[in-house]
């Protein structure tokens, strides 16, 4: 059996996984009574955000290529290069 102090953990776990944190946060976050799960929460939010930010912009770049490709024609040796250094740039 499970004390009930090892519930709350196991659901505190549970719901930040569900909530996307990584485990090494979690983990910190479990261990250092003197953290506030707010900040955590808003620094994930921050990450969040980023990251949403990033794939607008790969959204936009690849509506620009299919934009620019006339229809039934392969994209350039050029555009391809162009589209690869500019995926590399973005952290998803």
């Amino acid at each position: 059996m499970y004390a009930s102090d090892d519930l709350r953990r196991l659901y505190r776990v549970s719901l930040l996984r569900q909530l996307g944190l990584p485990l090494s946060d979690i983990a910190r976050e479990l261990d250092d009574a003197s953290r506030d799960l707010a900040d955590t929460l808003g620094r994930h939010i921050g990450d969040v955000d980023q990251r949403m930010a990033a794939l607008g912009r790969h959204r936009e770049r690849m509506i620009t290529v299919r934009d620019s490709s006339p229809p039934a024609a392969q994209p350039t040796k050029n555009c391809w290069r162009s589209c690869m250094r500019w995926l590399k740039s973005i952290t998803v």
